[in-house]
């Protein structure tokens, strides 16, 4: 397959997660022993652009271009593991769990010591082991400890104490004679910790796919704030706290709105008239006081910016004299150079170097670094020449992509 089969959508996410799931049966003779830490600092290399899947994950899945430019890529790919991989899930209501302890479920049955195969989960307002008959497994106290380590709090708007009300904590039972409890809100990461050290590799194709499976939609649940972030042109890390999931859903319902009316132009007021009456945006109570609202001048300037770009930081416009583009700042210029990366204009160490034009650093500093040196001598050109030639292409890009919207 080339390129292009991980590059966009839920393709990459699902690679992601079968990535995960590869690393969770990564042992010898069929075990595995899990190395959270290592693993750790491994996925962060990767999301940071480390070798071909790294430089797609970061171009693709973390949108690296939308951080700001003095953010470095692993600060941007750590960013990305806490707002996804650490993401608690929220219990919906009419359920008893949700998929992070699904997941954990399935991994605790994985677990070597005698036992875990059976394990379970379930709610109980009363006693939920009986008189032991059998050991528990010797693992079960280290598993027990790290969930009771996990902030047990329920955020707003979780069905998590209506379902407690009802049925009961939920637990973690072993031969329904060990039990214990589990937090009502745990990520994706918490459930691999606190999961047995020692566990069975998947020993058939349909064993993989179940636990992929498990992890292709909890990555799906735990990306969608990022996700929406991402799609709004929105620089997560700096709007991340600012907007609730819903908030979001019904924003990125009503740039939908907006394009389908404008023909594909964000910043478009007679546009965004006809999408206020469609869409509710929660928390604007006219349309004036969303439009000049600091995310609806972001929504409008994440559009700006795929048509302006500065040029060797002097601020100048590709196309036009908007005025609002002559004052493009960097996250906006960072939704451009997105843009650009997305259309395979440039590839992530190019859109670094144009970040760090932007900022104004010298290029003999830039040629310090041994990603741009192999660039350059790759190319035969003068880093001089080279940041002129990304120019040049950035520039033909929007005029071309943009004549044509």
């Amino acid at each position: 397959m080339g390129r292009k089969a991980i590059v966009t959508g839920r393709t990459l996410l699902d690679d992601f997660a079968a990535h995960l799931t590869h690393k969770l049966d990564a042992g010898t003779a069929g075990i595995v022993t899990m190395e959270p830490g290592r693993w750790y600092r491994e996925l962060i290399d990767l999301l940071a652009g480390q070798g071909h899947r790294g430089q797609v994950y970061y171009a693709h899945l973390v949108s690296g271009a939308l951080a700001a430019a003095d953010r470095s890529p692993e600060e941007t790919a750590t960013a990305y593991f806490t707002m996804v991989l650490e993401r608690r899930l929220l219990l919906a209501a009419g359920e008893e769990m949700h998929l992070g302890h699904k997941l954990l479920r399935r991994l605790c049955r994985r677990g070597v010591e005698r036992g875990w195969s059976a394990a379970e989960m379930r709610r109980s307002k009363g006693a939920v082991a009986a008189a032991s008959r059998f050991a528990e497994p010797r693992d079960f106290p280290d598993v027990a400890a790290a969930l009771a380590a996990i902030d047990p709090t329920t955020s707003k708007g979780s069905a998590a104490p209506n379902t407690i009300k009802a049925k009961g904590p939920l637990w973690l039972t072993v031969e329904d004679e060990h039990a214990a409890n589990v937090p009502e809100e745990i990520s994706i990461w918490q459930a691999i910790v606190a999961s047995p050290r020692k566990q069975r590799a998947s020993a058939t194709k349909a064993e993989f796919d179940e636990v992929c499976s498990l992890m292709i939609n909890a990555l799906d649940t735990a990306n969608k704030h990022y996700g929406f972030l991402v799609r709004l042109g929105l620089p997560p890390i700096d709007w991340a706290s600012e907007l609730t999931t819903n908030t979001l859903r019904q924003l990125s319902k009503f740039k939908t709105a907006v394009m389908e009316v404008s023909g594909g132009e964000m910043n478009d007021r007679p546009a965004w008239e006809a999408a206020w009456n469609r869409v509710d945006i929660p928390g604007a109570d006219t349309l004036d006081e969303f439009w000049s609202s600091p995310v609806g001048k972001a929504m409008r300037m994440a559009e700006i910016a795929r048509r302006t770009a500065g040029s060797e930081g002097e601020g100048e416009t590709i196309a036009g004299d908007d005025v609002e583009g002559a004052l493009l700042d960097h996250a906006s210029f960072a939704g451009l150079l997105n843009e650009a990366s997305l259309d395979g204009v440039l590839n992530t160490v190019e859109v670094w170097i144009m970040q760090q034009v932007k900022l104004g650093r010298e290029l003999a500093e830039l040629q310090k670094d041994l990603r741009v040196v192999s660039l350059v001598s790759e190319r035969g050109l003068s880093i001089e020449e080279f940041v002129d030639e990304l120019a040049e292409r950035l520039q033909a890009w929007a005029q071309d992509h943009f004549e044509q919207a």
